[in-house]
C-alpha cells in the first residue's frame, strides 16, 4: 500500500538522518484523504519520534498528544507515545508531567516490554527528584519482570544501587553492584562503573581493604576508561 510505504521509507529517512525527507512522507499520509485514523496515528507517533530526536520537545509533545486522544490508536502504541512524550515533558523539567505520563503508560495494559520501559523512566525522574524510595520501588519492579532483557536489568540493578547510596544503605549498594557484575551480558562499561560505585561504597563502610581491591580491579581493566582508571588510581592512593 502507498501509506505503507511512506511509513517505512520515512522510517528510514530518519534512521538516515534525512529529517525533511522523513517529515515529507509522515505529513503527506497525515494530510492524505484517504488515510484512515490507524495510519494518521502511526505518522503522527513517527514525527513525533523524529522531533524528540531533532530535541524539539515542543513539537513532540503536540505530535504524542494526538496519537493518544485518537479512539482508534492501539494499546501498544498510545503507551509508547504516553512513555515518549513523557521524556519530552523531562527534557522541559515538566518532571510531574513526565511521571504521570510513565504511569499512564504502566497502567496501560500494554507489554510487560513497555512497562518495564516506563518504570526506568519513572525510576528516574524520581531519583532525579531525590525521591529514592520511589525509584528504589519502580527499578525494583523492572528487575522482577520476567520479560525484562539482561541490559535493563542491569542498568536497573545499577540504578538501584546508586539510590541506596544516597540514603546510606551501602550494604545494599554493594549487593546490587555485584549482581550488575555478576549478569553474563552485562556492557563492560557499565560492568566497570559498578565495580567503581561498589569500591566506594567498601569505603563508606570502613571496608578498605575491599575497597582497594575494587580500584586495582578497574585500574587493570581494559575496558574501563581513561577517566575511571584515574579515578580509582587516585582513590586507592587515598585509601592507601
Amino acid at each position: 500500500k502507498i501509506l505503507d510505504a511512506h511509513i517505512n521509507r520515512g522510517a528510514a529517512y530518519a534512521q538516515q538522518g534525512l529529517f525533511n525527507e522523513a517529515f515529507a512522507d509522515f505529513n503527506r499520509v497525515i494530510d492524505l484523504p484517504e488515510s484512515g485514523t490507524k495510519y494518521v496515528a502511526l505518522a503522527l507517533y513517527n514525527r513525533g519520534f523524529v522531533h524528540g530526536q531533532l530535541e524539539h520537545p515542543k513539537d513532540a509533545i503536540a505530535d504524542y498528544t494526538e496519537v493518544i486522544e485518537l479512539r482508534e490508536s492501539s494499546t501498544e502504541l498510545v503507551a509508547s507515545a504516553l512513555n515518549n512524550r513523557g521524556l519530552a515533558y523531562y527534557r522541559l523539567d515538566r518532571y510531574e508531567d513526565a511521571i504521570a505520563d510513565y504511569t499512564g503508560a504502566i497502567l496501560s495494559g500494554s507489554s510487560n516490554e513497555l512497562i518495564a520501559h516506563a518504570l526506568r523512566n519513572r525510576g528516574n525522574v524520581y531519583r532525579f527528584l531525590k525521591q529514592f524510595e520511589e525509584s528504589i520501588a519502580d527499578y525494583t519492579e523492572v528487575i522482577e519482570l520476567r520479560e525484562s532483557s539482561t541490559e535493563q536489568t542491569a542498568e536497573a540493578l545499577f540504578n538501584r544501587a546508586v539510590a541506596y547510596e544516597h540514603l546510606e544503605q551501602f550494604d545494599e549498594a554493594i549487593n546490587d553492584y555485584t549482581k550488575v557484575t555478576a549478569l553474563p551480558d552485562t556492557p563492560s562499561e557499565q560492568r566497570a562503573k559498578a565495580i567503581y560505585n561498589r569500591s566506594n561504597s567498601y569505603r563508606n563502610l570502613d571496608r578498605f581493604d575491599d575497597a582497594i581491591a575494587d580500584y586495582t580491579q578497574i585500574i587493570e581493566l581494559p575496558e574501563a576508561s581513561t577517566e575511571l582508571v584515574a579515578s580509582a588510581l587516585n582513590n586507592r592512593g587515598f585509601v592507601y
